[in-house]
């Protein structure tokens, strides 16, 4: 099993306000969101079957709180959704990092 830590971490964006002045502050980066993101990605091309099982992933995931247990099947649609991808921005490398690096577990059956 892989462990993917989803503890938000803080990024840089830049808004425009109403009178269209623009202001640069830092937001917690939502991984649960970037993780559904991924998956349902349109350069994926999914099939509606695939698009149910990732669903249930998503839904695992964003039942999770500090950290999810995947299945090594379940990381791998990650690291192939991430690998698909046609760019990242700054602020994803540390998503990215914690998807591609997630440590093996061991978990014993009771």
């Amino acid at each position: 099993m892989r462990e993917i830590d989803l503890t938000p971490y803080e990024v840089m964006v830049s808004r425009k306000n109403e009178a269209g002045e623009i202001s640069i502050g830092k937001v917690d980066y939502d991984l649960k969101a970037s993780i559904a993101g991924i998956l349902f990605h349109p350069e994926l091309k999914i099939s509606g079957r695939e698009a149910v099982k990732r669903d249930k992933l998503c839904e695992k995931v964003e039942a999770s709180e500090g950290s999810v247990l995947l299945e090594e099947s379940d990381w791998k649609k990650l690291v192939e959704a991430i690998e698909s991808l046609p760019s990242v921005g700054r602020n994803d490398v540390k998503f990215v990092e914690r998807i591609l690096d997630a440590p093996e577990v061991t978990v014993d059956k009771k």
